[in-house]
């Protein structure tokens, strides 16, 4: 099984955290989709510009994960099983999801690149 990480090729951390986790994915089960190319249109997930820009989406053959949710599928994928455990315990769960929002709040004033493409590396 394979699944899409959609990210935002602007944001500095977005893309380093996405280079680290291609360099992990040793059996090539990750792939990634730039939210700023051009030629994107999320429409075809029947997700707006805007919802898909706001938080981090993975889409499973079991649908789209968001935030949380769609890290720990990345952490199942990369068997990074006992932090994928970890953080699906209930109080972790509760401060990774206050965490994460957090991070949300904050992205939008991050240092920006022209555009950072997993593909390009």
């Amino acid at each position: 099984m394979s699944i899409t990480l959609f990210y935002d090729g602007k944001c500095s951390a977005c893309y380093y955290e996405m280079l680290a986790y291609s360099k992990l994915d040793k059996n090539n089960k990750l792939k990634f989709q730039d939210i700023t190319k051009e030629d994107f249109d999320p429409s075809q997930f029947s997700i707006t510009p805007e919802v898909i820009n706001k938080e981090f989406h993975v889409l499973t053959d079991h649908g789209m994960k968001v935030g949380v949710p769609a890290f720990i599928e990345i952490w199942e994928q990369l068997n990074y099983k006992m932090l994928s455990w970890f953080v699906q315990l209930p109080i972790v769960f509760q401060l990774s999801k206050l965490g994460y929002s957090f991070f949300t709040v904050i992205r939008p004033y991050l240092p920006k690149k022209n555009r950072c493409s997993i593909e390009d590396l």
